[in-house]
């Protein structure tokens, strides 16, 4: 797809304590890319989400509403081309398989894995091409943040990612979003997916309530149509390898960052294909 004339540039973005990005070929539609990525998150990752809130979620949204009861994390594995929605126990095999076979291959429980997809609605995830995928992504080579940023995306016409640094507890740490999304529909999210990371130790409960907090002065501002959509998924992960003390509330020894802002900008018509993410201090 042609890229933007209003894209940005891609933001400098530092590596993240306890992350590792690897991407694949799955080959879930005839393009000559990567469609697979596949994060690992050291022991001990945080997690907190928000989740599309429609009445026909995609088994990945089902899957990770459970899972992050639990509030740890141990990987994350994003599908691009296949939404896997409205796919009933088929949809949900797949999901159960991907979960399984990567909790195997990293000696976890199927829990501590995040599942996402986007892309084609109605159409089965096919479980042979997620095998081959995974499989390939287990034995890559550690890839770029720009690399997964692309991954991710489908119609979206450039990759989108930000960055921010605090000083918390006097300790450097950092955190890093990438998202795709095409701004095409309302409420809540408006069809994206975005994964945010950090190196901060930050309590599951606590990371929850900021990532409510600041989603709803973001993301779920977004509205076109009225509807909604089966898949969106925001993730935020906190591995802790900054060393700071963890924070658990806003009494914490050490104040919370600030969250950065992402304002959404769509880059050709209200109806693009693509939106701008930048993100800026308060």
């Amino acid at each position: 797809m042609e890229r933007s004339p209003l894209a940005l540039p891609f933001p400098d973005l530092p590596a993240i304590a306890g992350v590792t990005t690897r991407i694949a070929r799955a080959r879930y539609k005839t393009w000559d890319r990567c469609d697979l990525t596949f994060v690992t998150l050291d022991e001990g990752t945080n997690v907190a989400g928000v989740l599309t809130r429609s009445r026909c979620p995609s088994p990945e949204v089902e899957w990770c509403r459970k899972a992050l009861v639990l509030g740890q994390a141990r990987a994350l594995v994003v599908n691009a081309g296949n939404s896997n929605a409205f796919t009933g126990d088929r949809g949900r095999a797949a999901v159960e398989n991907l979960a399984a076979r990567t909790a195997q291959h990293l000696g976890c429980d199927p829990s501590d894995v995040f599942l996402a997809s986007t892309g084609v609605i109605g159409v089965p995830l096919p479980i042979d091409k997620s095998e081959a995928g995974l499989a390939a992504a287990f034995t890559a080579e550690p890839c770029s943040w720009e690399a997964a940023a692309e991954t991710i995306m489908t119609t979206d016409t450039f990759a989108k990612a930000a960055v921010t640094t605090a000083v918390v507890d006097g300790r450097t740490v950092n955190l890093v979003g990438i998202i795709k999304g095409s701004g095409m529909i309302a409420p809540d999210m408006a069809t994206m997916l975005g994964f945010v990371f950090t190196d901060a130790a930050v309590a599951p409960e606590f990371l929850q309530h900021a990532l409510n907090s600041a989603n709803t002065k973001t993301f779920s501002c977004i509205t076109v149509d009225g509807d909604t959509s089966t898949s969106d998924t925001i993730l935020a992960f906190a591995t802790g390898k900054a060393g700071n003390a963890p924070l658990a509330g806003q009494d914490s020894p050490a104040p919370m960052p600030s969250v950065p802002r992402l304002p959404i900008s769509a880059t050709n018509s209200p109806c693009s294909s693509s939106a701008t993410v930048k993100a800026r201090r308060n």
